[in-house]
């Protein structure tokens, strides 16, 4: 007759102890990084485009001193979630002067980008990169007219932001320069019946009394 084998109780508990460990670990593991994603591309998709006066605040920190800001499609830092608009379609980099509240900006297209620079009055076509100074912002902020679809050298379909400047102050009583990119405009509008499976959506169609009224 082989004798019957008693396990400890402390074995007993820490195996316990282990299995659910264990169990806890797996789940998490699962909501990590397979459950996490997809609720957060889902929410991704579903998430509405930003509206007419949405806007984007930049405050350049003392000690980076440099700063990104990218529009695009679904990536970079606004996302506009229209046909036809590109990843980082528009870029902007801000750099800060050492020891100065000053800033040059350098803005470079990534697809077609109508730019009105500060103290000019209309948009040109950009064919490069373009760089101003911050103290140009104040009271004459520049326009960006990111456009989607082109014809006969003028903008069909776009999305148009307007960066401004002001001065705040921060934690420590220092006057900042901070910077606001809004949305001025989706021409000649979104149809918000036309999301497909990447949350995308189309612009509205274009009537003949709205495509005069913009060339005029």
């Amino acid at each position: 007759m082989v004798p019957a084998i008693v396990i400890p109780t402390a074995v007993d508990v820490v195996l316990w102890i282990l299995a659910i460990a264990s169990t806890l670990f797996l789940l998490y593991a699962f909501f990590r990084f397979i459950l996490a994603p997809v609720l957060h591309t889902m929410q991704d998709r579903n998430a509405p485009p930003p509206k007419e006066g949405f806007t984007y605040e930049i405050l350049i920190d003392q000690k980076e001193r440099r700063k990104q800001v990218s529009v695009g499609q679904l990536d970079g830092h606004i996302a506009t979630r229209l046909v036809g608009i590109k990843e980082d379609h528009l870029h902007l980099a801000f750099h800060k002067e050492r020891d100065l509240e000053e800033y040059q900006i350098a803005v470079e297209p990534g697809g077609p980008v109508f730019f009105r620079a500060p103290h000019h009055k209309h948009l040109e076509y950009m064919r490069g990169k373009e760089t101003f100074e911050s103290r140009e912002l104040i009271g004459h902020p520049a326009g960006f007219r990111i456009a989607a679809m082109v014809r006969d050298g003028r903008p069909i379909q776009y999305v148009e932001f307007e960066l401004s400047t002001r001065f705040v102050m921060n934690r420590m009583g220092e006057e900042k320069m901070k910077f606001i990119l809004e949305l001025k405009r989706i021409f000649p509008g979104l149809d918000s019946k036309t999301r497909n499976k990447k949350g995308v959506f189309s612009f509205s169609r274009l009537k003949v009394e709205e495509e005069k009224a913009s060339a005029s």
